[in-house]
């Protein structure tokens, strides 16, 4: 029995023959009738790797292939590495190879062929969240196909966790594409990473307290952390805490491109107040925090469109009366609620009354029409929500007929009565 090379094979008419060779030639031939005939057995000439497609071949000449006690990959995708079309060439190996996109490798992640693998390898460079990274960097032998590599794109902290062993695994850029806040010591640790970078419409906050950020070292690096595209340093802290530094922030401000200064606490302020915080620099409130403003009707009204818009909330320090221009202002602010603890009351002539709105029924707890009695008969009825009416009195004098007419438009006493 002749041992030989597929290409001797071919050349030789001998009977009851070894080959050994390499599964792409075995591949090749396999469907050479007349050849496989003269063909005792099959052999590998070392450990190999092929496709699908021709390990699928491969198992087509049966009992006459053999490994020879050489490891063979059949490498391919995930869809070929579980195609029933190839599931004959796969049974023949004792190793499989996944090459993939990261979508297709991720979904198939935890199945049985693809965690008992030999190797894992990724075909084309993605980017990735943090979390996608560590569920790929624990597959076998996980490795980036030549030329490729990750980029991992996630919040700033996220960044920060990637490890050594995924960094060596193909992790070569590092992207905050979800809008977050970090450290100074933590951003300093981001923009040295190799191929930081922001993404457009995204924001990276780097904050700290008053008394970090307007003190040296901290201070002194800041003006280089702003001067990154995406990145807005901001001096986060309480509002007295802000309100007690406005000329430290100011300072720091004329060094820091586009420095901010965040509110970190929820407050309650009285209207007086509002003109204070508008002077600190760039002042804004932190997502989930709120500024109240909490005053009386006359107060409330008062506040400027710039002081209304730094408000998140505002209220009734105690019951009060509004008159309707002042219950439109009041409707204007952020937030303004009802309040049962201290209820506003409308009161204002027929006219006036007439023109409020169902949000403006909503958030009073009273509405008065006050008016004289002249202006009240000359009315088929009253405005919607009215709960109650006051007689302006004059020095004329009215009828019988005039009172009663009074009484019906008041429903009968359905609508209390006052005079004044």
């Amino acid at each position: 029995m002749a041992t030989m090379t597929i290409a001797q094979a071919l050349a030789s008419t001998d009977t009851n023959i070894t080959v050994v060779d390499n599964p792409q030639n075995i591949a090749a031939n396999a469907s050479n009738a007349a050849f496989v005939a003269r063909v005792a057995s099959f052999t590998l000439n070392a450990n190999s790797a092929s496709g699908a497609i021709d390990a699928t071949k491969i198992a087509g000449l049966g009992s006459k292939f053999s490994l020879g006690g050489f490891r063979y990959i059949v490498r391919g995708t995930v869809a070929d590495l579980t195609n029933p079309t190839y599931a004959a060439g796969v049974a023949i190996s004792n190793a499989l190879s996944f090459l993939d996109t990261a979508p297709n490798l991720l979904a198939a992640a935890t199945t049985p062929k693809v965690t008992g693998s030999f190797s894992v390898l990724l075909s084309v460079s993605a980017s990735l969240t943090v979390a996608d990274i560590a569920k790929l960097a624990v597959l076998p032998n996980f490795s980036m196909n030549t030329g490729q590599f990750i980029t991992a794109a996630d919040t700033g902290a996220n960044l920060l966790t990637v490890t050594t062993n995924q960094k060596n695994r193909g992790v070569a850029a590092f992207k905050v594409a979800i809008t977050s806040t970090v450290t100074v010591a933590e951003a300093q640790s981001l923009v040295v990473m190799p191929q930081f970078a922001v993404l457009s419409g995204v924001t990276l906050t780097v904050a700290g307290a008053v008394s970090q950020m307007t003190t040296s070292p901290v201070a002194a690096g800041l003006p280089a952390l702003a001067a990154v595209s995406g990145i807005v340093v901001s001096v986060s802290d309480t509002l007295a805490n802000l309100l007690a530094n406005i000329s430290a922030i100011t300072t720091l401000k004329t060094s820091v491109t586009g420095l901010v200064a965040t509110m970190t606490n929820s407050p309650t302020v009285a209207a007086s107040d509002l003109t204070g915080i508008l002077a600190i620099p760039a002042f804004r409130v932190l997502t989930g925090q709120t500024l109240t403003v909490s005053d009386t009707v006359a107060n409330l009204a008062a506040i400027t469109t710039q002081q209304a818009a730094i408000v998140q909330a505002a209220g009734l320090s105690q019951a009060d009366t509004a008159t309707v221009q002042q219950l439109v202002k009041l409707l204007a602010l952020p937030g303004f609620t009802k309040s049962v603890d201290r209820p506003l009351s409308v009161v204002d002539t027929l006219a006036n009354v007439g023109t409020v709105t169902s949000q403006g029924r909503a958030a009073a707890g009273a509405i008065v029409v006050a008016d004289t009695m002249g202006h009240l008969l000359a009315a088929s009825s009253l405005p919607t929500g009215v709960t109650g009416v006051r007689v302006l009195l004059d020095s004329n004098a009215y009828t019988v007929a005039q009172g009663a007419a009074l009484l019906t438009l008041l429903g009968q006493g359905k609508t209390p009565l006052a005079l004044g």
